[in-house]
């Protein structure tokens, strides 16, 4: 897991270097919003989802150790908005721009940085109806029903 450190005023987000922003999820969700109804496209964007790392905006930045790691059991409270459905959905960035784009610089908003396998079961485990992913757009909504079959490796 990887971790942001506190700023009182960042101007932008910044991510440790073992971070590799997600391409394949940021291209996939591009393309679903060009072709919303295209199911090829839209298996690749699950597909894709059960690989790499996605950033999460989180409540509270939790403390990092002094390389910028978060420290292991640190109590971390993941944003999330409205979804689709109605209920509660979980926020999800593929990089820091994207994050940075809906969250903004705020001293009380941290951006960390999980395996994305971590942040579907995150998502599943609170009881969220599902994950937004890059909110300030180009956007896509996974439900939680996708979110167990991409967990079940129905899409890998």
């Amino acid at each position: 897991m990887f971790g942001f450190p506190r700023k009182k005023q960042p101007a932008t987000l910044s991510a440790p270097q073992a971070f590799q922003p997600n391409v394949a999820v940021k291209e996939a969700v591009a393309r679903h919003n060009d072709q919303p109804t295209d199911k090829k496209i839209l298996r690749s964007l699950y597909r894709s989802l059960g690989q790499g790392f996605l950033m999460v905006a989180v409540d509270r930045p939790p403390p990092v150790d002094s390389s910028g790691m978060v420290e292991h059991d640190a109590p971390i409270k993941m944003l999330s908005s409205s979804s689709p459905a109605g209920g509660l959905a979980l926020l999800a960035f593929t990089d820091p721009a994207e994050a940075l784009k809906r969250v903004g610089p705020r001293p009380d908003v941290g951006v960390i940085a999980l395996a994305s396998q971590d942040v579907l079961k995150h998502a599943l485990k609170s009881n969220n109806d599902g994950v937004v992913i890059n909110a300030a757009g180009p956007w896509a909504y996974v439900p939680r029903s996708v979110l167990t079959q991409i967990l079940a490796g129905q899409y890998a």
